[in-house]
């Protein structure tokens, strides 16, 4: 019984903090602009010791920004 109330605890914790609504909406919509920036290379590469490597702090900043924004509508956070 008390593991039970421990672990309702714990999610209710959780869910004060805004894991829910803000954390795990962020890092969702990050992860998928920077996978999809990554694998697409829409925003260039650069060429070191003639190999190709994709702008990842260019990707991770847009990726960035992007998620922000969509946590900042409430209504896209709903959709998620």
């Amino acid at each position: 019984m008390v593991e039970e109330s421990l672990f309702r605890g714990v999610i209710g914790f959780l869910d004060k903090i805004g894991l829910y609504d803000v954390i795990l909406p962020f890092l969702l919509v990050f992860t998928i602009m920077f996978a999809i920036l990554e694998k697409t290379k829409v925003l260039g590469i650069e060429k070191i010791d003639n190999k190709d490597y994709t702008k990842k702090n260019l990707n991770a900043m847009v990726a960035f920004c992007t998620a922000f924004l969509v946590i900042a509508s409430t209504q896209l956070v709903a959709v998620v």
